[in-house]
Formats: structure tokens, sequence, C-alpha cells
């Protein structure tokens, strides 16, 4: 269980990553694992609140997961993208861990277990392994 206390984002008017907008962590958000400190996200942390490569979104969002996931009206999706990208950027572990972690995330904000495979096995598509962490 992963939960991602109090994230607050703002958008960042006229900043952009690869097509999509900029938001910034407003104050620290403390990352549980089952309750106890895990991370935290700090304040000023930029983020484009997506942990899916471009052109899955573009080709893919015919698909009705896919749209709530781009939408995200429920805030289920934001959370463990943020969080894994703050990982990926910020923690010294290594790429696999983080995208093991986002999907453990993503099921604990109620994201069905086929969906949260699709999304944390898509993650692995999105950057390369980092050598400096994850060279044995």
């Amino acid at each position: 269980m992963i939960t991602i206390v109090g994230l607050r984002l703002e958008r960042l008017e006229g900043r952009f990553r690869k097509g999509l907008p900029l938001f910034v962590v407003a104050e620290d958000a403390p990352v549980l694992f089952y309750g106890i400190p895990f991370a935290t996200i700090h304040k000023g942390y930029e983020t484009d609140r997506t942990s899916w490569p471009k052109a899955l979104r573009r080709y893919l969002s015919w698909i009705p997961f896919v749209t709530r996931w781009i939408q995200d009206q429920e805030n289920k999706y934001t959370p463990p993208a943020v969080f894994h990208d703050y990982a990926l950027d910020h923690m010294m572990i290594p790429k696999r861990d983080c995208d093991l972690l986002y999907k453990g995330a993503l099921r604990s904000y109620a994201v069905s277990a086929i969906v949260a495979f699709i999304l944390g096995g898509s993650v692995r598509l999105r950057r390369p392994a980092r050598p400096h962490f994850d060279q044995a």
C-alpha cells in the first residue's frame, strides 16, 4: 500500500515538456509505504503528471481506460505517476524497482490490476536504464 499524502500541483503557465503542460509540486508530499514514511516529493519538483510514453497516449487514446487516465478526473493516476517520475529522478533505486513501485501505487489508488499491469508495463518503454543505478 503506497499513499502520497497531500499532493497538490499547480500548473506552470506556458511551460511544456514533450507537448504536455508542466506542473509544480506546491508543498512537500510525504509518500507512505504501508503507513511508514518512505520518501517525500519535495516542493518545487516539476512534473508533466504522466508516466506513459507520448506515442502510446496518441495512438491508444480511443481505449476507455486511456481516456479516463488522460483526463484523470478521479485523481487516481496522477499521484502514482508523479511519484514514479520523482523516484526516477531523485531516488537511488533501480528503474525496474521504480516501475514496480509505480504498479503498487496504482493498485493502492484503486486502479484495476489489468490497467495497472498495462500502465506499469508501458513505463518500461519510457526511459532507458540508468547505468549508475542499474548496473550491479
